[in-house]
């Protein structure tokens, strides 16, 4: 894998749609889709925590060689489902290119919170849940 690879936004959810990960996209993918001309330069979703959903995206994470890019580059924490279970964010690079897991990304803020108000959205093919345009200025 590259030092830093290329953004593959339309796979990259692929992976998690195909897996059956549930999860609502949010910050700058999800401003985008509200009309902003902000550029992101990853992805960034908000998963459910419960243990089928978090097994699934630990799949996901180790077939896209997931590392964490916020640690030293000799530490090699490992992204799987106990570190998800345990973790509140985790800033990851793929082979797909850099991908944020916020379980908690403003308190008060989760998955159950926000998927309700969640907008359906077509991203490169794909239909997903987008945080709405209210979630998305509150945070």
């Amino acid at each position: 894998m590259s030092e830093h690879p290329r953004l593959e936004v339309g796979e990259l959810l692929a992976s998690l749609i195909h897996a059956q990960v549930r999860f609502v996209v949010i910050g700058g993918l999800a401003a985008q889709v509200h009309g902003s001309p902000i550029l992101t330069a990853d992805v960034d979703v908000c998963p459910a925590v419960d243990r089928s959903n978090l097994e699934r995206l630990a799949t996901v994470l180790a077939s896209l060689a997931a590392v964490r890019r916020d640690t030293a580059s000799d530490v090699h924490a490992p992204v799987d489902f106990r570190a998800l279970r345990a973790g509140d964010m985790f800033i990851l690079r793929t082979r797909l290119g850099d991908l944020d897991i916020l379980m908690h990304p403003d308190p008060g803020l989760d998955y159950e919170a926000l998927e309700p108000h969640a907008i359906s959205a077509q991203i490169l093919g794909d239909t997903v849940s987008v945080e709405s345009h209210d979630d998305l200025v509150a945070m």
